[in-house]
């Protein structure tokens, strides 16, 4: 039950959210990563089935709630931000909600807080797949924790199909999230004082399991008649396991002279998440000597996990953007290992002056420059960004040189200029990306290039795609013309 400190805390954070985003949630426009999910959704809404019909490393579920955006509120990119800010507002609310269970209301606010400035701020606001993961899995850890609190087996359910919805909206945070309550339904199991305990666990973990089952088995029978399991277990679980590691990896930051104390604060979380996992994994093993297993315990190892897990995919890949969305989960084992040092009121408000401080250097880094944005003023737009005009006026030329029903083919990776112009891409590939396709794929690109031939071709940085994908280059040279050249961008029309 809410009480009146909570309602005051909750209220703070909405208004600080609204008070950050709104100047801002308009701002800045991926052509790449928002671009692929905007047209990814336009896909799906055409009937097409994600892995099936086009490449993507990314679960279906993002790109079918997008679609479902798209016909609620239209399409455009303000509809998709005002659902990433919707997230947005979500995700401190239920961080709050999750460190609440062990702590008073200032420390679970001063652990909530973070989630405001390291996260979506960074991404303008779009609500990609793994910000749609990250409060699913969010959500799920909540009502596990309810369930486990007030017996409860129905909000184990809607953990379960929250957790069934994690893995088709970002399938690596949703195994995380399995294996971590499958480790505290173990620990609950293993602390249980008596026989009513061990039913009521069992209990919920087998509606926690019923939630899983209600998601994903309707959407694997659908997918298995339409065929598109086989695609998927290429894209989702192959390729991130064996090609991901190769063509994307990246290391850990290191610190240099030339780094501002903004960077070098965020360079340092790179270090301290696993620090801090460390140390609150020797804590939990000493308190566990001399206590046993109880609830406690219990929780803080779920969340130590949990944080642990989620630090994964921060691993392969090593930059601010995958390091951003490993924090949630960390930020709650920081408070309630915190809270397990029996602070005082004092160290409470200590810890969350300090927690300021820390954001009030970092957001520097994180909040991007608007100054100099231009309205994107086209039907599908509505957002602002550096260049703005330009954009509009170059998707509107390509608009009066290409009939509606025919396609353009936008390489290597522009799939925004697909929904701005409303103008289809003729093959699976909206991406293309050094040795994450094979020779075989390139030429399947071209087949279907050429069956479908593209209105015009546009290719950015056409020597660096030679590098990787030469064939496709070559094709496009002989067959097509160059008619202008766009900064970097060359464009092709057919012979």
């Amino acid at each position: 039950m809410l009480h009146k400190r909570d309602l005051i805390a909750i209220a703070l954070l909405i208004a600080l959210a609204l008070a950050i985003a709104c100047p801002r949630f308009r701002s800045g426009l991926d052509i790449r990563d928002e671009g692929f999910l905007a047209y990814g959704a336009e896909r799906v809404a055409q009937g097409q089935i994600p892995n099936r019909d086009f490449e993507s490393l990314q679960p279906p579920g993002s790109f079918y709630t997008a679609t479902a955006i798209f016909k609620l509120f239209g399409t455009s990119l303000v509809s998709l931000r005002i659902f990433g800010l919707t997230l947005y507002v979500t995700i401190p609310i239920l961080a709050y909600a999750i460190i609440r269970r062990m702590t008073g209301p200032v420390l679970a606010f001063a652990g909530a807080i973070p989630t405001l400035i390291l996260g979506i701020p960074y991404f303008n606001f779009v609500p990609f797949a793994v910000w749609q993961g990250i409060t699913a899995t969010t959500a799920a850890a909540l009502l596990i924790l309810l369930a486990t609190d007030y017996g409860r087996p129905r909000l184990a359910l809607l953990s379960g199909i929250f957790t069934g919805a994690s893995l088709l909206l970002r399938q690596d945070q949703g195994v995380y999230l399995i294996i971590s309550i499958v480790a505290y339904i173990a620990m609950l199991l293993k602390a249980a004082v008596d026989p009513a305990s061990k039913s009521s666990t069992t209990k919920l973990a087998l509606g926690w399991i019923v939630g899983i089952a209600l998601v994903l088995l309707p959407c694997a029978i659908l997918w298995a008649v339409e065929g598109a399991l086989p695609a998927m277990f290429r894209q989702l679980v192959l390729a991130p396991l064996t090609t991901y590691a190769k063509t994307s990896s990246a290391p850990f930051p290191r610190f240099s002279l030339l780094t501002s104390p903004a960077q070098d604060v965020l360079i340092n979380l790179f270090y301290c998440v696993p620090f801090v996992v460390i140390l609150c994994v020797i804590g939990l093993r000493r308190q566990v000597r001399k206590r046993g297993w109880s609830l406690r315990e219990t929780r803080l190892a779920f969340a130590t996990i949990w944080s642990a897990l989620f630090f994964c995919q921060a691993i392969t890949r090593s930059d601010l953007s995958h390091l951003l969305i490993t924090l949630v989960p960390f930020f709650v084992m920081c408070a309630w290992a915190w809270n397990a040092l029996h602070a005082g009121l004092a160290w409470h408000i200590s810890a969350a002056c300090a927690v300021a401080a820390l954001l009030w250097t970092a957001a520097p880094a994180v909040f991007p420059e608007t100054a100099g944005e231009q309205k994107v003023d086209l039907p599908r737009a509505g957002v602002f960004a550096k260049g703005g005009a330009a954009l509009a006026a170059f998707v509107r030329s390509v608009q009066s040189q290409v009939p509606p029903n025919r396609p353009i083919l936008c390489l290597p990776y522009q799939p925004m200029l697909y929904f701005l112009s409303q103008r289809r891409n003729p093959t699976r590939w909206n991406y293309l990306w050094p040795g994450d396709q094979s020779p075989e794929d390139h030429q399947t690109l071209i087949d279907e290039a050429r069956h479908d031939p593209p209105t015009l071709v546009f290719i950015v940085e056409e020597n660096q795609l030679r590098l990787y994908a030469p064939a496709i280059v070559d094709y496009f040279s002989v067959n097509y013309k160059k008619t202008a050249q766009v900064g970097t961008m060359s464009v092709y029309a057919p012979k």
